[in-house]
């Protein structure tokens, strides 16, 4: 099962997902998450649902079990960005539907400190949370504001990829998709305070993020993997899971689509053949 984050859509992982699918050992699941798209159905689902990360963790749960074939048809969850922390909260609520994890560039965000969301909030997140509060809140007179607001972000970020990578980049989304960055900066600070909106919620309370399963995280060398360096020290230290830096930035995948592709391989194949992992690039964290 594959997750993307902000701004992606399915087909950020059109290269993995062939490359998985040409061993013939992998059935491929791939999800658009609820406002990440241009169709207007989805599109509503994030205004008529306005749903919190636990809650789009049930909904592809849901889904990884009408593919199981079996009870022991576990998933393999690829995931980056929200992907990541949803794919984490869907590990952590449905622990006997994920047979292993590969996150990509964010780890479990309990690690953040009210310094970090601050700097993040002022940089992009603040101008995110807007855009979706105008869009949901103000359909007639907001909506248009907020998606020209969303859409100034995306091109910020993305980096001119809408050039180099058009096929995998919708830069045409609705403020819909920015649901997360507003539920995560609440969540954070109502638990900061000491009101527990949502137990569930990734929060800088909630110690028991990190999955209890075999994990591969890989990360840009200059992406946003630095920050969880510490996560990633402790990832080390397990028998079952590795740590592997990739060129490129927080979009990796795209920039080095090859390398990643041959990470992932290499970490899966291996990990069938019972070995122990040996953590590598500890130089990079």
């Amino acid at each position: 099962m594959m997750i993307h984050g902000w701004p992606d859509d399915l087909h950020l992982w059109d290269r993995l997902a062939l490359e998985l699918l040409s061993t013939n050992k992998y059935r491929v699941l791939r999800v658009t998450m609820p406002g990440y798209s241009d169709n207007e159905e989805i599109r509503k689902m994030a205004g008529v649902l306005d749903p919190n990360f636990h809650e789009v963790a049930t909904m592809i749960a849901n889904v990884i079990k009408q593919y199981q074939k079996s009870s022991e048809d576990k998933a393999i969850l690829v995931i980056h960005d929200w992907g990541s922390v949803t794919g984490v909260q869907l590990q952590r609520l449905f622990p006997g539907l994920v047979k292993k994890m590969i996150i990509m560039d964010v780890g479990p965000t309990d690690t953040a400190s009210p310094i970090s969301l601050i700097f993040a909030g002022i940089f992009y997140q603040y101008q995110n949370i807007l855009a979706y509060l105008l869009w949901r809140y103000m359909p007639i007179i907001g909506a248009p504001i907020g998606d020209w607001l969303h859409r100034f972000q995306l091109k910020r970020f993305t980096n001119n990829y809408d050039k180099k990578f058009g096929e995998y980049r919708n830069l045409n989304q609705s403020a819909s998709a920015a649901y997360y960055y507003y539920h995560y900066q609440m969540n954070f600070w109502l638990d900061w305070i000491g009101i527990r909106k949502n137990p569930m919620a990734p929060s800088p309370k909630n110690k028991s993020m990190n999955p209890s399963v075999p994990t591969l995280f890989l990360f840009g060398t200059t992406g946003l993997g630095h920050a969880f360096q510490d996560w990633s020290k402790e990832l080390q230290k397990r028998n079952d899971s590795d740590v592997v830096s990739i060129e490129g930035d927080h979009w990796f995948m795209l920039k080095s689509p090859n390398a990643t592709n041959k990470a992932v391989l290499e970490w899966l194949n291996f990990d069938e053949k019972g070995g122990k992992f040996t953590p590598r690039f500890r130089s990079s964290l």
